[in-house]
């Protein structure tokens, strides 16, 4: 099949194709993808499809031919649309010249036909006057001047009145001027008059502008004012406020001052006691660090030697919460139930403690309320200061010298349960000596009742570990981060905390 019948429409070479073989137009319908036969028109197109090589070729030809023939006729009928509508162009041309000729004669005669008509029936009457004046020859004399004066005024009257009409158009020109000129003057006074009210308006906007402006000018002064006697007074108040944190401040001194004595007292008395301990005693401990007086409580088999590690270390415990208490400016709720004021005020009394050796394993129990202390402690440390911050119970079970478990029983609060080796910096580091239980009426209770609050609370059965046990003792877990020394030579004590 020829390249160009290829690139053909798929409608156009069914049609070529169907009117090759001879189908009308009424013959068959093309739809959008199927071709519809009338009754008896199929069948002429199924021998088509039959037929030799040779009759195809020669389909193939008629095809060409009748495209050709409908190129043609395209063309013509192109031509002749374009031939029409040229045609229709130029008609429709002519009958719009024709009705803008129609209707300009009908505004020109509107115009103009009362004075052709006024003007024809004058002539018609000035002719009229002409007959006239020919009969007025045959009358008499004597009627001739009694009617020639009547004819001759209406001849003036008459061609008065030509020459009026002529010149109407003129007159109307005057007038249209005339009009022109009138609307022109109240335009322009119209102007006049809107440029007046537009500047009145101007005036009026400025002043009222300026008026404003003077109100503004007026309220801001107020107002400065209003700000300079507030500034003033709020600078009274700030210095007053200065003068009165001053004094503050030298009553902060010089209670700083007082406590900075008390301080120093306290490291003295604690050097003093430091260094006696250290005359009877055989060991010599202040060099160790904390974690070399772990490792000899968790390896030594010296009973002698354990115990004064022990008491090293609640020696270097209780001077750090003696430093961190003093360097605090708030007593929390944690150092005051930590201790009992009443335990705390009793330490503060000088002793020489001398722990013996035959009360080692001697277990004891104490319970001491937390109440307000005493007047004469007020002024020892500023955690008597402060009053309790609620009422309850202090329990404590000593195993020899030192505190092994601690409990604490507080209205609408949960119990607090410590035990030594794991919650020591929450415990009492004062040895049994320094507390002074020992000599309080009705301090000390049994091991049963301690025991059945203990478990009551919710706390672990507690197995007291005999004498000979090798390691007696645990250090806190918490405290394990912290090295504690003291130095000898200004006796200030050191938290170094480890790696």
């Amino acid at each position: 099949m020829p390249s160009k019948l290829v690139r053909l429409d798929p409608c156009l070479f069914c049609k070529c194709l169907f009117h090759a073989l001879g189908l009308n137009k009424t013959d068959f319908k093309l739809g959008l993808t199927k071709v519809f036969f009338r009754p008896g028109k199929f069948a002429e197109f199924d021998q088509m499809l039959r037929q030799d090589p040779a009759y195809m070729e020669g389909l193939v030809k008629k095809v060409q031919i009748w495209l050709l023939h409908v190129y043609w006729k395209k063309i013509q009928y192109g031509v002749l649309s374009c031939i029409k509508l040229k045609n229709k162009i130029l008609w429709r041309a002519a009958q719009l010249t024709k009705i803008q000729s129609a209707l300009r004669g009908y505004l020109v005669r509107k115009i103009y036909y009362p004075r052709l008509h006024l003007y024809r029936r004058t002539n018609v009457l000035w002719e009229r006057v002409v007959e006239l004046e020919k009969m007025l020859a045959h009358l008499s004399s004597f009627s001739q001047s009694k009617w020639s004066s009547v004819i001759n005024r209406i001849n003036t009257e008459t061609q008065q009145l030509l020459r009026d009409i002529k010149f109407a158009r003129d007159e109307q020109k005057k007038i249209e001027e005339m009009e022109e000129k009138q609307r022109l003057e109240m335009e322009k006074e119209r102007r006049k008059w809107e440029e007046q009210k537009l500047e009145q308006q101007r005036i009026e906007r400025k002043t009222r502008l300026e008026e404003e402006k003077r109100k503004q000018e007026e309220n801001y002064c107020q107002q400065q004012e209003i700000l300079k006697a507030e500034n003033e007074c709020e600078e009274k108040i700030k210095d007053q406020k200065n003068e009165e944190l001053k004094q503050e401040l030298d009553v902060e001194i010089v209670r700083r001052l007082a406590v900075e004595d008390s301080a120093l007292q306290i490291i003295e008395n604690n050097a003093s006691k430091k260094e006696m301990n250290t005359g009877t005693s055989k060991y010599n401990l202040t060099k160790y660090k904390y974690v070399e007086l772990r490792d000899i409580i968790n390896t030594s088999t010296d009973t002698n030697l354990l115990l004064a590690c022990k008491e090293e270390f609640h020696k270097r415990l209780q001077i750090y919460q003696q430093w961190k208490e003093l360097n605090e400016s708030n007593i929390t709720e944690w150092q005051i139930s930590r201790v009992p004021m009443a335990i705390l005020a009793s330490s503060s009394k000088g002793f020489s403690p001398h722990f013996s050796q035959n009360n080692v394993n001697i277990q004891r129990y104490f319970k001491v309320p937390f109440a307000k202390p005493a007047r004469e402690h007020m002024n020892m440390r500023d955690i008597l200061e402060v009053t309790a911050v609620s009422h309850g119970m202090w329990y404590a079970h000593f195993d020899g010298q030192w505190v092994v478990r601690q409990m604490e029983l507080h209205p609408n609060k949960k119990p607090v349960l410590l035990l030594a080796g794991r919650d020591d910096m929450e415990m009492c580091e004062l040895s049994l000596d320094a507390t002074q239980l020992t000599r309080k009426k009705g301090a000390e209770i049994t091991a049963i009742e301690f025991e059945t609050l203990w478990h009551q609370c919710g706390g672990s059965i507690y197995h007291i570990r005999p004498r000979h046990e090798i390691n007696v003792y645990k250090p806190a877990s918490n405290l394990s981060r912290y090295s504690c020394s003291i130095s000898s030579s200004d006796n200030l004590l050191f938290c170094v905390k480890l790696a």
